[in-house]
Parts: structure tokens; C-alpha cells; sequence
């Protein structure tokens, strides 16, 4: 059988990570199984099982993913010329734009954490992620003059952490 190239190996850990996002949304986290996983992927569950081991390792490779595109977000938001247009189209495009199986997949994972630790563990950390990202955020806005200079950065990250949290969960 020949080698995959990185490129390919990438792409089908994407289209798996995809088709794990639809199927935790169509059937919830408990209820989806590996199978509808591979039908919905188009694998077999040997080539499944080169990328991912269970779930919770889905999980990871979701949260890896949506770590890197927050990171590109956090960079444009700071690079932005109109920081609160850049904040407000980012708002749009996590809550209003965002595909419906992407939001609840987030509500399946959200609830998978209250009942499984490692799921815990990688939710809480992209939490800590977005909230150590706003608060630098605001840290460098702050020493640019680019907002008020009494503005605490935490507490603005956890209003925005509150606000988006409640728009989501609506």
C-alpha cells in the first residue's frame, strides 16, 4: 500500500475531525458511535483508528484545531485598525455565523466535561486559552493607548467570557 503524503494524512484527520463535529451534533457525544464516525467520514474504522484512538482523542484534535483559529483570531482582533469593529465581527462570526452543528457540538462537549474528566480537562483548557487571550489582548490595547488606560483586563475578559457564553447557550 503506498505512503500517504503529510498532505493527505492532514486532510483526512481534518475530514474525520469534520465528520466527528456533525455526528456529536446529529446524535450527542454518548450516542454517536465510532461507526457512524467512519460512514459519515467515508473511512473504514482501521483508517479511523490510525488517527484516533476514542472520543475523548476527537475531542483533543477538535480543541487543537479550535485553539489555532483563536489564535489567528487574537492576532487580527489586535492588528485590527477598529479594534471594536474587528471585536463586533468576530462576535458575529462566533455566534450568528457560526454553523449550527458546530454550536451544538460546543453545547455536546460543554456537557461531556461535567461528567468526564479528560473531556474537563480539554474544555476548561481552551476556556483558559480564550481568557488568557483576551486579557493579553487587552493588556497590549491598553500600553498601545488604544483603549482606557484604567480598564482591567481580566475583568473585561470575563464580562466578554459571560456575555458570549449566554448568546451561545441562547
Amino acid at each position: 500500500m503506498p505512503k500517504l503524503t503529510p498532505d493527505t494524512q492532514r486532510a483526512r484527520r481534518e475530514n474525520i475531525l469534520d465528520a466527528a463535529e456533525r455526528c456529536f451534533a446529529q446524535y450527542g457525544f454518548h450516542a454517536c458511535s465510532m461507526q457512524q464516525i467512519c460512514t459519515e467520514a467515508g473511512i473504514s474504522p482501521g483508517a479511523f483508528y490510525v488517527y484516533f484512538k476514542s472520543k475523548e482523542d476527537l475531542i483533543a484534535g477538535i480543541v487543537e484545531r479550535d485553539r489555532e483559529a483563536f489564535a489567528q483570531r487574537f492576532k487580527d482582533l489586535g492588528d485590527a485598525p477598529d479594534f471594536m469593529a474587528a471585536l463586533s465581527a468576530l462576535g458575529d462570526q462566533c455566534i450568528v455565523d457560526e454553523p449550527r452543528h458546530r454550536q451544538l457540538m460546543c453545547v455536546e462537549i460543554w456537557l461531556e466535561s461535567t461528567r468526564n474528566e479528560r473531556v474537563a480537562e480539554l474544555f476548561h483548557s481552551v476556556d483558559k486559552f480564550i481568557m488568557d487571550g483576551f486579557k493579553d489582548l487587552f493588556d497590549r490595547l491598553r500600553a498601545e493607548k488604544r483603549i482606557a488606560p484604567g480598564v482591567d483586563s481580566e475583568t473585561l475578559a470575563n464580562i466578554l467570557a459571560v456575555i458570549g457564553d449566554g448568546f451561545y447557550s441562547r
